[in-house]
């Protein structure tokens, strides 16, 4: 800590203070359930509740006892209250005396490295006595009344900005649903499709894909479903997925026998699709036997498509967009190869557009018990067909278009990790002296 500056003092806590603990009463949750009221009822990290009754009447600084974030110290572990409240025997009660505002105490508090005060192992405590010793840097009363202003003026700006910056993401999903609902409507290639002819249309893939289906599956295609009808533009054609799928399948139920950290393999779980993310943040290792009947079937190559089709997550798409070597789909992600390898970017966007692909499961999954799609529905998913030139300038444009605000969005999210790092280093620059003069 740097030398004091003229004027300021260090003093300990209990000079500055007077301790109000012995008002403080702990009423569970049961029996506050019956004795609501319009009083707050404190604890360690904040208000628990509200009670009927009040046992402190002014302003008073609260300091966790036991269970507050002594090791995460920006977290908070002082908090200042005013009016009539009730608080719990796991917060102290200050009140501020003559030399200090409760504003300065607090905020200087939570500069503190508690883990010099605290005791104990499975559940830290600050014992009375431990934060009677605590010693705070001391300026008179007007340098503490510009060091408050000071320091609200730029807290309330860094909380502006974690508000603007913690709502990108929302606007960056609901752009996102945009640029995907323009994309598979048309309208994004609207004027594209004006300046350029075509050969094929999206009619005609469609017989060259159940031609080329009917090969490979020795069976026609499910029809798409009849439950939705999409507006396409002149050129592009309706299609079921089955119609566009050389193998559909999930996995195997019994693989959980063969889990292994150091497995060659890995099995894709739901965790691991998100929407046009295939993540392998978390991986389960596994290490299957090379007679299992099942490693072929399950067996994921670059450009498949995943579903998950049990869980939380049901009905997010992601395409397999790198090469893989030994990863195996699980019992809740449905795997998906197109007839057409070429085709799965494009189908990627139609199955997480909101207004189309989406739209589908999110009708479907969504009721009574567990959300869960089937295999029958997989299969009869509509997705709109344009031409293969047209599938490809689509997902260029939808590319550009989503790259430039998905950096916005790493930016916004590297901006508000470093938002408590600034906080902190304003309240090291203000109880060190430098912030006003």
């Amino acid at each position: 800590m740097s030398a004091l500056p003229p004027g300021w003092r260090e003093v300990e806590l209990q000079s500055v203070v007077e301790v109000c603990d012995s008002l403080r009463e702990p009423v569970n949750a049961e029996a506050r359930a019956k004795r609501l009221g319009p009083f707050p009822y404190y604890g360690a990290n904040g208000q628990a509740g509200t009670i009927d009754e009040f046992r402190y009447d002014g302003e008073y600084v609260l300091v966790a006892e036991d269970g507050g974030y002594f090791d995460q110290p920006w977290r908070g572990v002082a908090y200042r209250v005013t009016g009539r409240f009730w608080v719990n025997n796991h917060a102290h009660v200050l009140r501020a005396g003559t030399d200090v505002l409760a504003r300065f105490l607090e905020l200087q508090l939570n500069t503190l490295d508690w883990m010099k005060y605290v005791s104990g192992t499975t559940r830290l405590k600050l014992t009375q006595a431990a934060m009677n010793r605590i010693v705070l840097r001391l300026p008179p009363l007007d340098v503490q009344r510009r060091i408050v202003a000071k320091l609200d003026d730029l807290l309330a700006q860094s909380r502006a900005a974690r508000e603007h910056l913690e709502a990108v993401p929302d606007l960056v999903e609901k752009y996102r649903q945009s640029v995907l609902a323009a994309a598979c409507s048309g309208t994004l290639t609207a004027e594209w499709r004006a300046r350029h002819g075509r050969s094929l249309s999206g009619g005609d893939l469609s017989v060259e894909l159940a031609r080329e289906r009917t090969e490979a599956r020795r069976r026609a295609a499910v029809g798409p479903s009849d439950e939705f009808q999409f507006q396409l533009p002149t050129g592009w054609s309706s299609i079921s997925l089955d119609g566009l799928t050389r193998h559909m399948t999930s996995g195997s139920r019994a693989w959980s026998a063969y889990y292994d950290e150091h497995g060659y393999g890995t099995f894709v779980m739901a965790q691991n699709v998100g929407p046009m993310r295939f993540d392998m943040t978390h991986r389960q290792g596994v290490a299957p036997p090379a007679e299992d009947p099942e490693l072929e079937r399950t067996r994921m190559q670059r450009q498949d498509l995943l579903v998950t089709i049990v869980g939380a997550n049901t009905g997010d798409v992601c395409r397999v967009d790198k090469d893989v070597k030994d990863h195996f789909v699980c019992q809740s992600v449905a795997m998906i190869r197109l007839l057409r390898s070429e085709m799965a970017d494009y189908v990627e966007l139609w199955l997480n557009s909101s207004a189309h692909g989406a739209a589908q499961f999110r009708k479907w999954s969504y009721g009574e018990g567990r959300p869960h799609l089937s295999f029958d529905q997989l299969r009869a998913t509509v997705v709109g067909l344009p031409p293969l030139d047209e599938q490809r300038e689509i997902v260029r444009e939808v590319r550009s278009r989503l790259h430039a605000i998905e950096s916005m969005r790493h930016v916004s999210a590297a901006s508000v990790s470093l938002l408590p790092a600034l906080e902190r280093a304003l309240l090291a620059k203000a109880f060190s002296g430098e912030l006003v003069t």
